[in-house]
Order: C-alpha cells, then sequence, then structure tokens
C-alpha cells in the first residue's frame, strides 16, 4: 500500500501540475486578450454553470470510490444512468434560467452564450465513471489522462477564439471544449466498457447518501460563487472581471491541490488499514493539507500582485490590490479539505451539510455590505471568516458525532493559517514597496520548508500504511 501511495501521489501530483499550468496559462492569456468587462461577462455565466451543477450534485464520483458495491457492474451501471439524468436536467434548467441570468450581470447582450452553457452538463454526464472507480485500487492514470487532454484542447481552443474575437466567447468555447473531451476522453482510457442500468437498491442507496450532498452543494455555491452574483451587480462588470481575474488565478492551484489531496487520501481515509486507526491518519492528511495550504498562501500572497502589475495594464489593477486577501480565503478552502474528506468516508454527509450552512451565513452579511456601498475587500473579509467558521463547524462535528480528537488533528491547520495570516500582513504593511526579488525570495524559502514539512507527514502516512487495509471504515475512537 505504502508505495501504491507513492506511485499514485507521483502520478496525481505530475497530472494536476500540468492541468494547473495549462488552467493557470488559459486564465492568465484570456484575460490578456479580452479585457476586464469581458471577463466579467464570463465570471457571470461562469457562476451560473456552477450554481446550477452544485445545486444539483449527490457526489456521484465519490460514491463509486467510497462504497464497498462499486467494483459491481449494476452500480456502475446505475451510476451512469442517475448521471445522465441529472445532466440532462441540469442542461435544461442552465438554458431557462439564461436570460435572468445574462441580465443580473447587466449583459443583456451575452444571453445566447448563457443558453450553450447548457451544453456542459450533458457532456460531463457522458463520462465513464470507470476512471473514478480504479482509484479504489490507487490507479490514477486514466483519470489524469482525461484532465489533461480536456485542458489541453481548452487552452487551444481558448485561446484561437481570443485571437479571433477578443471577446468572452472565447471563454464559452473554452469551457465547452473541455466538458466535451471530458466525458470522450474516458471512454477511451477505462478498463470497463460504458453501461447504463437501473438498479432500485443501488438508487435507494445512493440517493440516501446523496441528498444531503445535493443540499449542501446549493449551499456550497451560495458560499463558493454567490460572490460573484454580489460583486457584479453591486460594483459592475469591470470590477467583476479584476475579481475574476484574481480569484481565477488563486482558486486555479487550490482546484488542483485538493483534487490532489482527495484523490491520494480520500481512499486511505475510506479504508484505513489494520494497524492503524482513522484518528491516525486523519491527523496526518490534516498534516499535509496544512503544510500544502500554507505553501499555496506564501507564494500566491507574495508573488501574484506583482505577477499581475507586470502581465497587465491599469485596467486590471484592482485585481493585483485584492488577490492577497483571496489568497487567505483560498488557505482557509483548502485546510477544510481534510475535514470535509473524513466526513464524506465516515458517510457523515450530514455534516458536510452543517458545515456549508455555516460558510452560507456570511453571504446575506456580504451583500449587505455590497449594497450600503462598503468596499470589495470588506465583501471578501466577510467571506473569509464565513470560511472560517465553517471548518470549525467541521471540526467539531467529527468531534460530537465520531468522537474524532480536536487535538493533534487541527494543530497543524491553526498554525498554517497564523502563518498566512502573518505573511499577508507583513507583506501589506512591510514589503509592499519591496522589490520583486525580495518577494519571491521569500515565498521560495517559505515554500521549500513547508514542502520538506508535507514530505515528512507523507512518509508518516506511508508507514502507517505497510500492513494491508482492512476494507472496512473505520470507526475513530474517543
Amino acid at each position: 500500500m505504502s508505495d501504491r501511495i507513492l506511485r499514485g501521489g507521483a502520478i496525481v501530483s505530475a497530472g494536476q501540475a500540468v492541468t494547473l499550468g495549462l488552467s493557470f496559462a488559459r486564465n492568465l492569456v484570456l484575460a490578456k486578450l479580452i479585457g476586464a468587462e469581458n471577463m466579467g461577462i464570463s465570471a457571470g455565466f461562469l457562476a451560473t454553470m456552477s450554481a446550477v451543477e452544485l445545486a444539483s450534485d449527490i457526489g456521484m464520483q465519490k460514491q463509486v470510490v467510497q462504497s464497498s458495491d462499486a467494483d459491481s457492474p449494476e452500480f456502475l451501471g446505475t451510476a451512469h444512468s442517475m448521471m445522465l439524468i441529472r445532466g440532462l436536467i441540469l442542461g435544461a434548467v442552465l438554458f431557462l434560467v439564461a436570460k435572468p441570468c445574462a441580465e443580473w450581470f447587466q449583459a443583456p447582450q451575452a444571453v445566447w452564450a448563457f443558453q450553450l452553457l447548457a451544453f456542459v452538463p450533458i457532456f460531463k454526464s457522458l463520462m465513464n465513471l470507470d476512471v473514478i472507480r480504479i482509484q479504489r485500487s490507487m490507479k490514477f492514470g486514466p483519470f489524469v489522462i482525461v484532465e489533461v487532454v480536456s485542458q489541453v484542447g481548452a487552452l487551444v481552443a481558448g485561446v484561437i477564439a481570443a485571437m479571433v474575437t477578443h471577446s468572452y466567447s472565447a471563454v464559452l468555447i473554452a469551457i465547452l471544449t473541455q466538458s466535451f473531451l471530458s466525458g470522450a476522453v474516458s471512454h477511451f482510457v477505462a478498463k470497463e466498457l460504458y453501461q447504463l442500468k437501473w438498479s432500485p437498491n443501488h438508487t435507494t442507496g445512493m440517493a440516501d447518501y446523496g441528498w444531503p450532498l445535493m443540499i449542501s452543494g446549493i449551499l456550497m455555491f451560495v458560499g463558493l460563487f454567490a460572490d460573484r452574483f454580489i460583486v457584479g451587480r453591486a460594483y459592475g462588470l469591470v470590477v467583476l472581471g479584476n475579481y475574476a481575474l484574481a480569484y481565477s488565478l488563486t482558486n486555479v492551484p487550490i482546484q488542483a491541490a485538493t483534487k490532489i489531496l482527495t484523490s491520494l487520501f480520500f481512499p486511505i481515509l475510506s479504508k484505513p488499514s489494520a494497524s492503524s486507526s482513522f484518528n491516525e491518519h486523519y491527523s496526518q492528511v490534516s498534516q499535509i493539507t496544512a503544510s500544502a495550504a500554507a505553501a499555496f498562501g506564501a507564494v500566491a500572497i507574495l508573488v501574484l500582485p506583482t505577477l499581475i502589475e507586470l502581465a497587465y495594464d491599469k485596467e486590471f489593477a484592482e485585481a493585483g490590490t485584492i488577490v492577497g486577501l483571496i489568497s487567505v480565503m483560498m488557505v482557509v478552502r483548502l485546510l477544510r479539505t481534510a475535514q470535509a474528506q473524513a466526513l464524506l468516508a465516515l458517510a457523515e454527509t450530514k455534516g458536510l451539510l452543517v458545515s456549508n450552512v455555516m460558510r452560507a451565513l456570511g453571504v446575506p452579511v456580504a451583500f449587505g455590505v455590497a449594497t450600503i456601498g462598503g468596499s470589495v475587500e470588506a465583501v471578501i473579509l466577510i467571506m473569509l471568516l464565513a470560511e472560517v467558521l465553517a471548518l470549525l463547524t467541521s471540526v467539531f462535528w467529527l468531534k460530537y458525532a465520531r468522537h474524532v480528537p480536536v487535538f493533534p488533528s487541527t494543530t497543524q491547520p491553526i498554525i498554517a493559517f497564523g502563518l498566512v495570516v502573518t505573511i499577508f500582513l507583513v507583506d501589506r504593511y512591510v514589503l509592499e514597496s519591496s522589490l520583486p526579488v525580495l518577494r519571491f525570495g521569500l515565498a521560495t524559502a517559505l515554500s521549500a520548508g513547508l514542502a520538506y514539512h508535507a514530505m515528512t507527514a507523507l512518509n508518516g502516512l506511508r508507514t502507517s500504511q505497510r500492513v494491508g487495509a482492512t476494507g472496512k471504515i473505520a470507526q475513530p475512537t474517543g
């Protein structure tokens, strides 16, 4: 098992590094080619699509990894059927809400683009979930191929479209290309043929597992994407374009890190070895996650403002101002990954639901602040505090529902958060006029030290995995 962790980690990390680079490059180039206002319109239809997808998410990919029945052809076929039904319904909903959403973002000329988003969930619903199922055996190669090929296609299609049109349609073309390739390529690399089946027993089990996640998905939208609706409505498309650029430059690496950590550690938390308790694994995963989050925060806070200043003109000046605070918020989101995977591995989906309720509480407050003329940074700060509240809720749910000790598993996240806040304050009030080389050097030193710390924790996780897995979900000890 320990060797498979290393191989799996190497494959997932390499794949996500490539996809991260491609997505990061795409965001940089498209923003440069289409300008702030078009980036604002693009952020609008991306937020709309994400809202509809999250509102109907029943965690099908998680179930394919977590369920003991996942190797059954009937289970996988039923999962495919439910995915397809969901995709068709989402497509219809996206088409129907296109006009009011375009008007909300003050972009009635882009209704057609909002309507074409209907194809995205349909394309995604045709994925062969066998590329997810085999992750139960720590085999990540097929999924990485799907991710890399779809990102390459999106980059090429998006950049060509941007050079020709210089409009938001380039982002739409990139999204459509990526979603189409994600579904298509999965059929070429999967080991099992794609089949549609229907098992009432499996359907009931999937629904029981997924309904809290669906409600949680609605709340995740509120916590993750409502800010785009608030900023677009209160401050206009140009400010939204700045916000979207700063957000995407921080969100892309967070998404990549989350995928790596989830793919690598969710199977371990779901099926811990006989020689090690769930609590030990959870503590080690929390430590690795904390190190990764702190390393990201150091680099993002110290490097991204300078990168934005060098790459863009004054049209995106505000993006450089707000990217540091957004980075702190993203750090908390990444820290939450460990608690979220623990809750899912223990089938405590209601705990995830409650934590997302806590995060959603920040939205009406942020909307109120924006309405009375508060700054964009004030809105971000409120959403950051809501993320912290959600993290604390997950920690205490694990404590009281499953008797998972608060310490030592939360010691490292607390230290990581404190370190990142300190870096942010030092950057804001001490290093503001410093040379870029000083910022880059400090970011390199901090991230190198944190990477070493993460590798030490990963080695400890490998050691605890030397005995074969039991195949049963662990019951944490009090």
